[in-house]
């Protein structure tokens, strides 16, 4: 069941009491709470609201991207501003559904939980091969971090900003935040992704993680460089499965990408875990 409760800390997304938030064809490219509505009826100039329907859409006027990511700019000032967003990161996301699809606009980050929409991230786990078997490293948070402080992560984490392919993302994230010389962090396999619908109170986070496994030499110890982790641990498999089973001590989104690197190396299978199929089907499966 342990794993299990993993899947569902990130799953918790009913859908009730969150306006449909549409462009184009009736594409849903978010939710917005009906909190989260009242602060948006101030903006006519750029969303047509439908109570009825519960649905948010751009106005006719914006009809390129620019268009619609200087509203987006101006909204987000305004949020801010009343006090309305978690910690302003001053880093735009690509709005857009897949990966591979054209950005509809341009977010800063802060934003993506406040209009449900979906952001991307890259995770990778690193790991080492010992006479004891497959270990982990794993990364104590910073305290400072403005999210999930103190919690255990990915050895390597960061969101997927506009402007960077995936591997240039993961491979400046290892350095900044493990020091990873950029000759190893080359070595580095996306090897899937997982996906979840989180809701946090009001705000949403409908993600897509994409999972990378760097294999270190025995040697190699992480260094944080930018100030966002405060200590790294090589743990073996079994602490692994314990500190995700019998603790909240793993950030919830970090702790699927773990999972599914046990389910990737066989260290869970069939044999050891019930409702191996399901588990792995729902890592896996957007909503």
């Amino acid at each position: 069941m342990c794993y299990i409760n993993l899947l569902k800390r990130c799953n918790n997304f009913s859908g009730y009491g969150f306006y449909d938030f549409l462009q184009g064809d009736d594409q849903r490219i978010g939710w917005v709470h009906d909190s989260h509505i009242m602060a948006l009826r101030g903006f006519e100039d750029g969303f047509a609201i439908n109570d009825q329907a519960r649905t948010l859409r751009f106005v006719e006027d914006l009809t390129t991207p620019a268009d619609r990511t200087a509203l987006m700019v101006k909204v987000g000032l305004k949020l801010r501003e009343d006090g309305l967003l978690g910690p302003w990161r001053n880093e735009l996301y690509p709005v857009k559904r897949k990966w591979e699809d054209e950005s509809l606009f341009d977010i800063e980050r802060a934003m993506t939980p406040y209009f449900g929409i979906r952001a991307f991230g890259v995770h990778m786990n690193g790991f080492v091969r010992t006479n004891e078997g497959l270990k982990m490293w794993i990364a104590k948070r910073s305290m400072t971090k403005a999210t999930s402080p103190g919690m255990w992560d990915n050895m390597v984490a960061g969101g997927q900003p506009v402007g960077l392919s995936l591997r240039e993302n993961m491979i400046k994230e290892c350095a900044e935040e493990a020091g990873v010389p950029a000759g190893l962090a080359g070595r580095v396999k996306q090897v899937g992704g997982v996906a979840y619908n989180m809701q946090v109170g009001a705000n949403l986070k409908p993600d897509v993680l994409y999972c990378y496994d760097l294999e270190l030499p025995v040697d190699f110890i992480p260094q944080n460089v930018d100030g966002e982790v405060d200590d790294f641990q090589l743990i073996g498999m079994t602490d692994l499965c314990t500190l995700l089973c019998e603790t909240c001590e793993v950030k919830e989104n970090s702790a699927l990408v773990m999972l599914d690197f046990l389910l990737r190396h066989e260290v869970l299978n069939r044999e050891k875990i019930k409702n191996f199929d399901w588990i792995k089907e729902s890592l896996v499966t957007p909503a």
